[in-house]
């Protein structure tokens, strides 16, 4: 997972897991697909990481300390569903299960007022994960 590529396609994968639980919700077969590719693609970089980790910092969305290219409409959409829904950051730990993944999903697919009281989430939405953490990264250190 160290490398920008594999950083961009992890993220293309959770913006489409997100986009189509919002456009068909939890049992159509495009999420359902979406979500099995996500979840063997997590598997497979959480072999060699100890953390899979994605953070806002400033417009910028950065993936493992590489810096997503801005023009990539799966990175923009991702990164303005992260700032609409108050979330600086998501990390993902090795043996993340599905569940943990729709449910991180539903919550950025949902309306933001929905989710957020007072500009923060809800906390019973962002908390109680055991291989998911939402907000936990304060500073992100990049490489140049």
């Amino acid at each position: 997972m160290s490398d920008a590529q594999t950083s961009l396609e992890l993220v293309r994968l959770v913006s489409r897991l997100v986009r189509f639980l919002a456009m068909y919700g939890e049992e159509h077969q495009q999420p359902r697909a979406a979500l099995d590719v996500l979840k063997r693609t997590l598997d497979e970089a959480l072999k060699a990481e100890p953390k899979i980790a994605m953070a806002l910092q400033g417009p910028a969305l950065v993936v493992q300390g590489h810096f997503m290219p801005p023009q990539d409409s799966a990175v923009g959409s991702l990164a303005s569903t992260f700032r609409v829904h108050a979330v600086n950051s998501l990390s993902f730990l090795p043996g993340v299960a599905a569940d943990e993944l729709v449910r991180i999903a539903k919550f950025l697919a949902a309306k933001p007022q929905e989710v957020l009281v007072n500009g923060e989430p809800r906390p019973e939405l962002v908390q109680g994960y055991s291989r998911v953490r939402v907000n936990d990264i304060r500073f992100v250190a990049v490489e140049e």
